[in-house]
């Protein structure tokens, strides 16, 4: 299995995506699972990890923050307190647990 996954941001013009400014280009190659089983549109960098935990049949106390691509109803919101923690765990401490 192949995953690659860019980080926000990328290149304008880069891979024909029209909202080049908060599009996140994921590709996931030679999986047992069918394409059709995946969400497929705009996704947050949050949802990997429980995308990740699904695909290989993990069992998590923490799922994450986001929703899993494979999950059906899928939902690409992120709530202000979801985005705050996130953006605070990436940048290390335990600024996530203050409010």
């Amino acid at each position: 299995m192949l995953i690659v996954c860019s980080d926000h941001e990328p290149k304008e013009g880069s891979l024909g995506m029209d909202d080049w400014s908060m599009s996140l280009p994921l590709i996931i190659a030679n999986t047992h699972i069918a394409a059709e089983m995946f969400y497929v549109g705009s996704i947050n960098q949050i949802d990997l990890y429980p995308t990740m935990l699904d695909m290989f049949g993990l069992q998590s106390e923490w799922r994450g923050m986001g929703h899993s691509l494979l999950r059906k109803g899928y939902n690409n919101t992120i709530s202000d307190t979801q985005r705050r923690i996130s953006n605070n765990i990436l940048r290390g401490g335990l600024r996530f647990l203050q409010r």
